[in-house]
């Protein structure tokens, strides 16, 4: 498949950082697995993925796309990995394209920075053509979990963070889709350890971020060298410990991840109800499990 272009020196040095980052690549794997095959042909729309460099490799798989984030920054980080044509700024929860107009969208994470995400989730419907699909990607909010309160405990919060909440269950993305789409299929991904090693790259790679800006400067398009150099060789050191990390999570045999994707196709938009079973889940909660579930809290 034919690399995209890039186009600034600070967006060759995401890509070069995306390498050594082992959440990004696994968000991209498991983002990619409930995509098509192919996209050619297909007229695509991703959001939301101005904080990771997910964007430049969607179009791999062929197709017509176009990116949009909710700020001017991710914007302009975005921009300089796909170009000026294809990226737009979300705002209000509305989308600049015709009714049915996109085959699929791809969420990489949007919905848990917005406060209008059932209103965007509408947005998304009317803009696809009928059957189209959509591929979202968001934080898995466990009900029983010890990474929200590590992550509390070393300060990086979801508000620190950008985000409006923490995350969805399986049950809440029902409820935010099953008005107009229906649940195709779904996986989670990241568990216990692996997110307890991102954390811990968070919290100190935050050290070194936090001495200086890695933007490239607006009217030079100069970027600090040095600065991405001391943060792909942290990321360098931290590589075979996250890696380790997700060999013993596979030990968490029926533990589920705290990512989660979900696939969903269009249907005609229609108002449902959620019927409830006797312990208070859906019934798309329940069937969309296919693992039995733990009480460990991870």
């Amino acid at each position: 498949m034919k690399e995209q272009e890039v186009y600034s020196p600070e967006a060759e040095w995401h890509l070069k950082l995306f390498q050594r980052s082992f959440l990004q690549r696994a968000k991209l794997h498991h983002i990619e697995k409930m995509m098509p095959s192919s996209t050619h042909a297909m007229m695509c729309l991703d959001l939301g993925g101005g904080d990771t460099v997910i964007s430049h490799y969607l179009p791999r798989k062929g197709g017509e796309w176009k990116c949009g984030d909710r700020s001017e920054l991710l914007c302009n980080t975005l921009t300089a990995l796909v170009g000026p044509d294809r990226v737009f700024k979300v705002e209000d929860a509305k989308l600049p394209f015709p009714d049915n107009s996109m085959d699929l969208i791809v969420i990489i994470g949007l919905l848990e920075h917005i406060d209008d995400d059932y209103g965007m989730i509408q947005e998304c419907h009317r803009v696809l053509k009928q059957n189209g699909k959509i591929v979202a990607n968001v934080p898995h909010a466990k009900k029983m979990s010890l990474v929200p309160s590590l992550r509390n405990l070393l300060g990086l919060t979801a508000e620190v963070q950008g985000n409006v909440r923490p995350g969805y269950t399986e049950n809440q993305m029902y409820t935010l889709l099953k008005d107009g789409f229906d649940i195709t299929d779904s996986l989670t991904y990241n568990k216990f350890f692996v997110q307890v090693a991102d954390i811990l790259v968070q919290f100190f790679g935050s050290f070194i971020r936090d001495k200086g800006k890695l933007e490239a400067d607006p009217l030079t398009q100069e970027v600090d060298v040095n600065k991405y150099q001391k943060i792909s060789r942290f990321y360098g050191l931290m590589y075979p410990f996250v890696w380790f990390a997700s060999k013993l999570d596979l030990l968490l045999v029926f533990s589920r991840g705290h990512s989660l994707v979900v696939k969903a196709q269009a249907r005609p938009w229609r108002p449902r109800v959620t019927p409830k079973l006797r312990d208070g889940r859906s019934i798309a909660e329940a069937t969309m499990n296919s693992k039995i579930g733990t009480a460990a809290p991870f």
